[in-house]
């Protein structure tokens, strides 16, 4: 095949992706997104809970009362680290974390 046959077949190629991207774009246009896009690394909710909401407690329980407490509430629920707790979890979890603090350290 010819250079000349190659461009000709490269430029067909370039037009027809470019119609379909031209579609694509007034397509999207058209229609209404359901939800706003999530922001990079947004936490999950559920019951008006966020991973950060479980987080922060959770590291304050390891730091007063050791890491085998932390795992000991993960373990609670099925998971060997908070990071695996499901969002519907959070709620049940936080509980746990609070109880757990409550105990006198060791």
């Amino acid at each position: 095949m010819s250079i000349e046959k190659l461009i000709e077949a490269n430029t067909a190629a370039l037009i027809a992706l470019n119609e379909t991207f031209t579609k694509m774009a007034g397509n999207a246009k058209d229609r209404q997104p359901s939800s706003p896009p999530a922001a990079p690394g947004a936490a999950k909710k559920a019951n008006g809970l966020t991973y950060e909401d479980i987080k922060v407690p959770f590291l304050a329980l390891c730091k007063s009362h050791g890491a085998d407490v932390g795992r000991a509430v993960c373990k609670q629920f099925g998971h060997e680290n908070l990071k695996t707790v499901k969002p519907e979890q959070f709620a049940d979890v936080l509980a746990a974390i609070k109880e757990a603090a409550a105990v006198p350290a060791a």
